[in-house]
């Protein structure tokens, strides 16, 4: 029986904002998983962990809809090494590039 659904850095867009929308509507629904049957998945609780604002990519009325369907929780929390040195670059999609 699955009961939590976890996701991280996602991007709602408009492609997967309706999606996004019955996911954390809490009612029962159904998932297809490639080569398997179909489940109905009951209320599921779906933390969802990202840097970014959730609702960036979507319209307005989408992204109210979305947050009104969240609890926002907003961590910063240092890892306690003023010492710890910066990172040598940041990572954009022109890394991931073949």
């Amino acid at each position: 029986k699955k009961t939590l659904a976890l996701t991280e850095e996602s991007r709602i867009t408009p492609l997967t904002v309706n999606d996004f929308k019955e996911l954390l509507r809490s009612t029962p629904l159904n998932i297809h998983v490639e080569n398997q049957k179909d489940e109905r998945l009951n209320r599921l609780s779906v933390p969802i962990f990202t840097n970014n604002d959730l609702t960036l990519y979507c319209l307005l009325e989408d992204a109210k809809t979305i947050k009104a369907r969240c609890f926002v929780y907003h961590f910063t929390v240092t890892d306690g090494s003023a010492g710890l040195p910066n990172p040598p670059c940041t990572l954009c999609t022109c890394h991931f590039k073949s």
